[in-house]
């Protein structure tokens, strides 16, 4: 019983991951698709991979979305508060979306992009993941602050800001360094920050996160509709003809 106890209250705080296993029917059907899709010609693979989108001409739907993240860059020019942060499921195309975004946007600005693929641990990484982006390895938090404010007005995007914090006592130090950076810098730099949804609540739940952004702008499921025209611009270029069997 004491077992069971300390076990499970450790994994509710974080202290350890808890491993799901999978059953043997999931195990067979994620390894026969895999078989299915390596058994499509070369050509397919590669349109369908899942990859963030570079080429426009497949992007389908999200003009709802743009249109905001183009209103907060407008007013983020008149002077007002803009930062904003989009959050959305994982895998539902948020950085093609923030590509496209970039593209139709057109500005004189420098961009800035950064994105990590690991968790921050600490306030050291936080500093080596913004000086990699800057070109400026000798930063701290006053220097970055500095940096920002004096050098050229800026756009710069951070996604994955799930990989910021860690659940545990402390784990939210380099959330709040973002958070306080982009109130420092809002004059100077437009800040767009994505975020999954989960981990968007989560954060909303613990620290309010939302407090720190004048526009907030989920990601919605696409209609079956869109779906439809994604698969059919991609088979398009294929070079191949398409029967649906009855």
């Amino acid at each position: 019983k004491l077992e069971t106890f300390v076990t499970t209250n450790i994994k509710r705080l974080g202290i350890v991951i808890s491993q799901e296993t999978i059953t043997t029917e999931l195990s067979d059907f994620l390894a026969e698709s895999e078989k299915s899709i390596k058994d499509l010609p070369f050509v397919y693979q590669r349109l369908f991979r899942v990859l963030p989108l570079e080429d426009a001409s497949f992007f389908e739907g999200r003009r709802k979305e743009i249109n905001k993240l183009i209103n907060a860059y407008n007013q983020w020019t008149n002077g007002r508060v803009s930062a904003t942060i989009v959050t959305g499921e994982k895998g539902v195309g948020l950085t093609s979306l923030l590509n496209l975004f970039l593209e139709e946007l057109g500005s004189s600005c420098e961009i800035v992009r950064i994105s990590s693929v690991k968790n921050l641990g600490t306030e050291a990484e936080f500093y080596q993941l913004f000086g990699l982006a800057l070109n400026n390895k000798d930063l701290s938090f006053d220097k970055l602050v500095t940096n920002l404010n004096e050098g050229p007005k800026k756009i710069i995007i951070v996604e994955n800001l799930q990989n910021f914090y860690l659940k545990r006592v402390g784990g939210f130090t380099n959330i709040k360094l973002l958070t306080e950076l982009i109130s420092l810098t809002r004059q100077k730099v437009h800040w767009v920050v994505g975020c999954t949804q989960y981990a968007y609540n989560y954060l909303e739940k613990t620290i309010n996160i939302s407090e720190h952004f004048g526009y907030n702008i989920p990601l919605e499921d696409l209609s079956f509709e869109e779906i439809v025209k994604i698969i059919e611009k991609r088979h398009a270029v294929s070079g191949y003809n398409l029967i649906f069997e009855p």
